[in-house]
């Protein structure tokens, strides 16, 4: 209906719901479709096996919604520090920070029984990736510090371009339509936040 404002609708679900979960599902992608924002919140009981399945495959996508949240905050927060002190001891206090919240996490998570069974070829790796990314962390804290934290955090979103292109290169992964639309859309994305 041309001129009527869309709704924004959230579905708010406690269990039991079961197999009903299915009928609001269907009921939001019709929402949705005549152009109204819906949401779903939901407990982890309310949909059953179905619905468990559909979090489960979404639990890696809020990971890196997560990610990128927590990096885009980190982007905003480090500039008044990176104003006063040098790059590389900030990057240093930082990345210690970083280790020392990992390590009863790590320590749970069999940390001082892997490392005996791990392959030179594997402790290579991990060498190789601790000093990359270490790098890569003092490069990104160095444009914080100056370029502005919105101009630096849009340029993160090359890391998935950079991924798909070593995926394909370096591992021999397809390149699928999906990606080069991906790849595109980050273009164009980049291209219109660079704009002045």
């Amino acid at each position: 209906m041309p001129g009527v404002r869309p709704l924004r609708i959230l579905h708010v679900l406690r269990s039991p719901v079961g197999g009903l979960f299915r009928h609001v599902i269907d009921l939001a992608r019709a929402q949705a479709a005549r152009g109204h924002p819906v949401g779903i919140v939901a407990d982890s009981s309310t949909g059953g096996a179905r619905a468990d399945v559909a979090l489960a495959a979404l639990s890696g996508e809020l990971a890196i919604l997560a990610s990128a949240a927590t990096g885009a905050v980190c982007s905003v927060l480090y500039r008044p520090y990176l104003a006063r002190y040098p790059t590389l001891p900030v990057s240093a206090f930082a990345m210690m920070a970083a280790a020392l919240a990992l390590l009863v996490p790590a320590a749970l998570d069999d940390l001082f029984v892997a490392p005996g069974a791990l392959s030179r070829g594997a402790w290579a790796a991990i060498v190789f990736i601790g000093l990359s990314s270490g790098g890569g962390y003092v490069l990104w804290l160095w444009a914080l510090k100056n370029i502005a934290a919105t101009r630096v955090t849009v340029f993160l979103a090359l890391s998935p371009i950079t991924a798909a292109a070593l995926g394909v290169t370096v591992l021999g992964e397809a390149v699928t339509v999906g990606m080069m639309v991906g790849v595109a859309c980050v273009a164009a994305g980049l291209w219109l936040a660079g704009g002045e």
